[in-house]
C-alpha cells in the first residue's frame, strides 16, 4: 500500500469513527425509526468503496466492510449499551440513579 493511500485510509478512517461514534450515540434512543440508520449504512458503504478505490460494479462492498472489519451500526449499538451497562454496575462511570429508583412503593394489582 502506498503512503498515500495509507494516509487516506487513516483520514477517512478517523472521521469515520468520530462521526459514527456522534450518530450512534444521536441514534441511540430512537426505536423504530430506519431513515437514519439507512442513511448512516449508506454512507459507510460509500465509504469503503473509497478507502479501497474499488467502484466496480461486481465488487461485493460486504466483503469490503468484512475485510476493513468495521461493524454495522445494530452491532456497535448493542456494544455501546452493554459498556454502558457494565460501567453503571461496577460502578466506573458516574450515573444519578435518583430518578431511578422509585421513592415510594409501587403497588401492582392484578386483572381479573
Amino acid at each position: 500500500m502506498s503512503k498515500l493511500t495509507t494516509k487516506r485510509l487513516k483520514l477517512l478512517h478517523t472521521i469515520l469513527t468520530s462521526a459514527l461514534t456522534l450518530s450512534t450515540a444521536l441514534v441511540s434512543g430512537i426505536h423504530g425509526r430506519k431513515p437514519l440508520p439507512t442513511k448512516i449504512e449508506g454512507f459507510k458503504r460509500s465509504a469503503a468503496r473509497y478507502v479501497l478505490n474499488d467502484y466496480s460494479y461486481t465488487s461485493s462492498v460486504t466483503l469490503m466492510l468484512q475485510s476493513q472489519e468495521w461493524k454495522t451500526l445494530q452491532y456497535r449499538r448493542s456494544y455501546n449499551s452493554l459498556v454502558m451497562f457494565y460501567k453503571e454496575r461496577t460502578q466506573t462511570v458516574a450515573v444519578d440513579q435518583y430518578h431511578l429508583i422509585p421513592t415510594s412503593p409501587t403497588n401492582f394489582t392484578t386483572l381479573s
